[in-house]
Protein backbone atom coordinates (compact mmCIF):
# COMPACT_ATOMS: atom_id res chain seq x y z
CA UNK A 1 0.00 0.00 0.00
CA UNK A 2 1.26 3.44 -0.90
CA UNK A 3 2.04 5.51 2.20
CA UNK A 4 1.80 9.30 2.12
CA UNK A 5 2.42 11.42 5.20
CA UNK A 6 -0.33 13.80 6.33
CA UNK A 7 0.19 17.50 5.58
CA UNK A 8 0.35 18.46 9.27
CA UNK A 9 3.56 16.46 9.73
CA UNK A 10 6.60 18.77 9.90
CA UNK A 11 8.68 16.02 8.30
CA UNK A 12 6.34 15.60 5.34
CA UNK A 13 7.78 13.57 2.50
CA UNK A 14 7.78 14.94 -1.02
CA UNK A 15 7.00 11.54 -2.52
CA UNK A 16 5.53 8.24 -1.48
CA UNK A 17 7.60 5.74 0.44
CA UNK A 18 7.54 3.19 -2.37
CA UNK A 19 9.16 5.71 -4.73
CA UNK A 20 12.12 6.43 -2.47
CA UNK A 21 15.55 5.21 -3.51
CA UNK A 22 18.07 3.95 -0.95
CA UNK A 23 20.00 7.24 -0.97
CA UNK A 24 16.81 9.17 -0.26
CA UNK A 25 16.04 6.86 2.66
CA UNK A 26 19.55 7.42 4.03
CA UNK A 27 19.21 11.19 3.66
CA UNK A 28 15.84 11.14 5.41
CA UNK A 29 17.26 9.13 8.32
CA UNK A 30 20.27 11.43 8.53
CA UNK A 31 17.97 14.46 8.67
CA UNK A 32 16.14 12.90 11.60
CA UNK A 33 19.44 12.13 13.38
CA UNK A 34 20.69 15.69 12.91
CA UNK A 35 17.48 17.32 14.15
CA UNK A 36 18.61 19.26 17.25
CA UNK A 37 15.20 18.70 18.88
CA UNK A 38 15.63 14.94 18.64
CA UNK A 39 19.36 14.26 19.00
CA UNK A 40 20.93 17.57 20.06
CA UNK A 41 24.49 16.28 20.47
CA UNK A 42 24.88 15.24 16.82
CA UNK A 43 26.26 18.17 14.87
CA UNK A 44 24.80 19.07 11.49
CA UNK A 45 28.37 18.82 10.16
CA UNK A 46 28.92 15.27 11.43
CA UNK A 47 29.39 12.72 8.66
CA UNK A 48 26.87 9.93 9.13
CA UNK A 49 27.52 6.61 7.43
CA UNK A 50 25.18 3.61 7.12
CA UNK A 51 27.59 1.44 9.12
CA UNK A 52 27.84 3.72 12.17
CA UNK A 53 26.70 2.26 15.48
CA UNK A 54 24.03 4.32 17.22
CA UNK A 55 25.46 3.40 20.60
CA UNK A 56 29.22 3.31 20.00
CA UNK A 57 29.65 5.98 17.30
CA UNK A 58 26.75 8.33 18.03
CA UNK A 59 26.44 7.94 21.81
CA UNK A 60 22.75 7.04 21.74
CA UNK A 61 21.21 5.06 24.58
CA UNK A 62 18.17 2.76 24.41
CA UNK A 63 15.71 5.62 24.95
CA UNK A 64 17.37 7.59 22.13
CA UNK A 65 17.05 4.63 19.77
CA UNK A 66 13.33 4.27 20.62
CA UNK A 67 12.82 7.97 19.95
CA UNK A 68 14.69 7.65 16.66
CA UNK A 69 12.45 4.72 15.66
CA UNK A 70 9.37 6.78 16.59
CA UNK A 71 10.64 9.72 14.51
CA UNK A 72 11.10 7.38 11.53
CA UNK A 73 7.54 6.10 11.99
CA UNK A 74 6.25 9.68 12.04
CA UNK A 75 8.25 10.75 9.04
CA UNK A 76 7.65 7.73 6.83
CA UNK A 77 4.25 6.60 8.05
CA UNK A 78 5.45 3.08 8.84
CA UNK A 79 5.44 0.89 11.93
CA UNK A 80 8.65 -0.34 13.53
CA UNK A 81 8.07 -3.01 16.19
CA UNK A 82 9.64 -2.24 19.57
CA UNK A 83 11.83 -5.34 19.38
CA UNK A 84 13.29 -4.09 16.08
CA UNK A 85 13.98 -0.65 17.58
CA UNK A 86 16.09 -2.24 20.30
CA UNK A 87 17.68 -4.77 17.94
CA UNK A 88 18.88 -2.29 15.30
CA UNK A 89 22.24 -0.66 15.98
CA UNK A 90 23.20 0.69 12.56
CA UNK A 91 21.52 3.00 10.09
CA UNK A 92 21.96 0.26 7.47
CA UNK A 93 19.55 -1.96 9.42
CA UNK A 94 16.85 0.71 9.28
CA UNK A 95 17.44 1.27 5.55
CA UNK A 96 17.08 -2.45 4.88
CA UNK A 97 13.94 -2.64 7.03
CA UNK A 98 12.38 0.34 5.20
CA UNK A 99 13.28 -1.10 1.79
CA UNK A 100 11.62 -4.41 2.76
CA UNK A 101 8.62 -2.52 4.18
CA UNK A 102 8.22 -0.82 0.79
CA UNK A 103 7.82 -4.14 -0.94
CA UNK A 104 5.14 -5.47 1.43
Amino acid sequence: MDKIIKNDNPYKLKKSLKDMEEQEILETLETILKDPKRVPWISKDKKITPEMSFRKDLGMDSLDTYEFAFAIEERLGITIPDEKATEFDKLREYVDYIKNYQSE
